[in-house]
């Protein structure tokens, strides 16, 4: 279940709560951070992964900050925006349902990865966590507003299109209609309602029969484009006017020299979480 970049197995066969307590109480020393920010996604295990792994960062004496259900690129910002150490995003991103995982971060949503944290992670879990005796501190999270603010400067100068967008029954469609509705855009959403058995096409984004499905709506619809959100919000692709597949390679290269002169500067006052 431990790979080169995260954690990701079949939940109750591959890992189960015990592992995920005993990695919530380890990841503190990981870490090196008393506040851990939590976050899921809509799967059908992520709600008892997040009371055992929070319940193992509490008997650690660390603090929770509960985002709830919330998409991967929502928790980077908030680990980096308010300054927190470190960050836990619940989800098996575009794999089957039976699926779960962690996608943990630490200061500034830097990856924790093999080099820097997760095979020191994998070796303190096979042993016993004695509980501290001075519990930890659950307390909610709310990012919408500052979240919100935060896309404002990359939505300028966007023009009048007709998009079909596909979420994937996943956690794109949990807060796209906040995000988009003061663009100038005809949006046709489709499967917008996360949805934990991901009935429709599955949650990867490059499943041919999801591609075929998009294209055909895309054509009928006689849209501009078509989008395709994978299982956390964190993977897109495109399909144009004619419904061919764009390639990802061309998309990250136009999304990233746009963005980059649109990025917005962080606000210098202090963005301390106060808990």
């Amino acid at each position: 279940m431990f790979s080169g970049n995260d954690i990701r197995g079949i939940y109750g066969s591959e890992w189960d709560a015990e592992t995920a307590y005993r990695i919530g109480f380890n990841l503190t020393a990981v870490l090196k951070t008393e506040n851990i920010l939590v976050g899921r996604d809509a799967r059908l295990s992520s709600e008892e992964i997040f009371e055992r792994l929070s319940s193992g960062i509490l008997d650690s004496g660390a603090t929770v900050l509960d985002m709830g259900l919330c998409a991967t690129p929502e928790l980077y910002f908030a680990n980096a925006y308010y300054g927190l150490g470190g960050s836990v995003m619940i989800t098996a991103s575009h794999n089957p349902p039976q699926y779960n995982g962690l996608k943990i971060s630490g200061r500034n949503a830097a990856p924790l990865d093999g080099v820097n944290g997760l095979k020191q992670l994998e070796a303190l879990i096979q042993i016993r966590p004695v509980p501290k005796r001075r519990r930890g501190v659950l307390a909610p999270l709310d990012i919408e507003t500052d979240y919100l603010s935060f896309l404002k400067p990359f939505k300028k100068h966007i023009k009048p299109l007709r998009i079909v967008a596909d979420c994937s029954d996943g956690m794109a469609g949990y807060r796209i209609h906040q995000v988009m509705k003061d663009l100038r855009l005809e949006l046709i959403f489709l499967n917008d309602r996360p949805d934990g058995n991901f009935p429709h096409h599955g949650p990867d984004p490059m499943n041919p029969e999801g591609i075929a499905e998009l294209s055909r709506q895309v054509r009928e619809r006689q849209a501009d484009l078509g989008m395709r959100f994978d299982g956390d919000g964190d993977r897109i692709v495109f399909v144009d006017d004619q419904g061919q597949l764009v390639s990802p390679d061309l998309i990250i290269a136009l999304l990233g020299h746009h963005y980059f002169g649109h990025r917005p500067k962080l606000p210098d006052q202090d963005r301390t979480v106060l808990y």
